[in-house]
């Protein structure tokens, strides 16, 4: 049998994602419509041919494109196909909750859980965002097209998503070089005869905590200079980074809203473009990209990012 690392390496990895206790991780591979979950050794978990192979979830038709697992033990999959899926974990034969048509036209590619794992929101190649909510009356995965006016709306494929802490606001990039922040509170969004149960975090109390808009667009930066590949927002501090595929990090601070179309600071990569953000904590932010090596910037000074 082969080891888990030839495998993992020979097959190329297009996405992963680990459950909430670390325990398992979720893969997915290049050219398949199927991903495979290991189980993680308790205290060697980082040792990859140690992984217990357990099981492959085969409901796609096409390349799985992303993979994420929510705090509440549910695995969202996007696929070429247009599809999304909804996985209770563990694996059993009633696992399987179905998401209704998203609405798009073309391919899914990158989808995110809300913080508390009651919605997600969806990039894909029809210029569109959407965010999905379980409805118990269809027993079904219902997904809602964020829409913002035309002027402003994405002109090419959302390839980069975020969720806010909050669960209220939502950052997206395209490879249109534009990148907005917009809310996604979706509560109102009711049908009075048949109302349903509420998914937002009531307990939060911080930024954005007084957002009851669907779509409302708050940043939108209309070039930064390349394609926009990945998200990520400070854990304490209000601001957020986005990867351009340019080699530069833009730094926008959340709450100058009244500057919309201005970023606040730029870090510019001499080396190739990140593909990842990671917040490891506030005040150190990890990169990684096509140099196949971690960089790591640290806030100084006024918590600015160097």
């Amino acid at each position: 049998m082969l080891k888990t690392s030839k495998v993992l390496a020979e097959r190329k990895l297009t996405a992963l994602c680990f459950s909430p206790d670390r325990k398992y991780c979720a893969v997915a591979f290049k050219n398949s419509s199927s991903f495979a979950i290991y189980e993680l050794p308790p205290t060697d978990w980082y040792l990859v041919d140690k992984w217990q192979f357990r099981w492959e979830v085969k409901e796609q038709t096409q390349a799985v494109c992303s993979l994420d697992w929510s705090s509440t033990n549910k695995i969202l999959s996007c696929s070429f196909d247009r599809s999304m899926l909804v996985i209770n974990f563990p694996i059993t034969s009633t696992s399987k909750e179905l998401v209704y048509s998203s609405q798009s036209k073309l391919s899914l590619i990158r989808g995110e859980w809300s913080p508390n794992g009651k919605k997600f929101v969806i990039g894909s190649s029809c210029k569109k965002l959407f965010i999905g909510r379980y409805n118990p009356w269809q027993t079904l995965w219902v997904t809602a097209w964020n829409r913002i006016k035309e002027e402003i709306a994405f002109l090419s494929t959302v390839n980069a998503v975020r969720f806010h802490r909050s669960g209220r606001v939502v950052a997206a990039g395209s490879t249109d070089f534009s990148f907005k922040v917009m809310t996604a509170f979706i509560d109102g969004i009711q049908d009075p005869e048949e109302p349903m149960p509420l998914v937002e975090d009531y307990d939060y109390k911080g930024p954005f905590d007084s957002v009851k808009s669907f779509g409302e667009v708050l940043i939108n930066l209309s070039n930064v200079q390349g394609w926009v590949n990945d998200i990520a927002f400070g854990l304490k501090t209000e601001d957020i980074v986005v990867a351009v595929h340019s080699n530069q990090l833009l730094v926008k601070k959340l709450e100058q809203a009244n500057n919309k179309q201005e970023v606040d600071s730029v870090i510019l990569w001499k080396g190739l473009p990140f593909l990842s953000l990671l917040f490891l904590n506030n005040d150190t932010l990890l990169a990684g990209g096509f140099e196949n090596r971690v960089g790591v910037f640290k806030r100084k000074g006024r918590g600015v990012l160097t």
